[in-house]
């Protein structure tokens, strides 16, 4: 009988493993590609047109939403019941962009936003993603950019002077 009990104890402890890592804050496996229909839900533009501006979050749900740039990823995280009726910020599983210097699809937490720079995505003036602090130092001075942060110390007030294209943080 308690061989019976451990491994019925056993099993329920690794399908709470599988559902954390299935529904956790952190987003597991490849991030979803674009497809020909997918708009981004801030600006209306069809993200497949720009891959190496490309960004995205995933919902507890499944529901996927793709972004033309960070810079409209970000805004829509900051106003996440706007553009997802009935969704909240907590309902975001796994949030992706497009790192600079690789092109390839990384996760949100995982990078550092150069902001102020001269680079311009689909959308004008953006948030440049790039991973590690090293990259983050060239890009910031190659590029002649104000200042280097990550995805949580992105706060709506300073997103919003960067869509109007006042830079400086104050």
């Amino acid at each position: 009988m308690e061989r019976r009990s451990f491994i019925i104890a056993f099993g329920g402890l690794c399908g709470l493993l599988w559902l954390f890592a299935a529904h956790g804050p952190s987003f597991a496996g490849e991030f979803p590609k674009p497809g020909k229909d997918d708009r981004c839900p801030v600006c209306g533009m069809f993200v497949y047109k720009y891959p190496k501006w490309a960004a995205g979050f995933v919902l507890q749900s499944g529901a996927r939403f793709f972004h033309c740039c960070p810079k409209c990823l970000l805004h829509n995280l900051h106003n996440v019941p706007k553009y997802q009726p009935g969704q909240t910020r907590e309902n975001v599983r796994g949030i992706w962009v497009t790192e600079y210097y690789t092109t390839k699809q990384t996760d949100a937490h995982e990078v550092l936003f150069v902001v102020g720079t001269t680079l311009v995505g689909p959308m004008g003036l953006d948030l440049i993603p790039v991973r590690g602090e090293t990259a983050a130092q060239t890009l910031k001075e190659d590029y002649q950019g104000e200042f280097i942060l990550t995805l949580d110390e992105v706060t709506a007030e300073m997103l919003d002077k960067v869509r109007k294209g006042k830079l400086k943080r104050n």
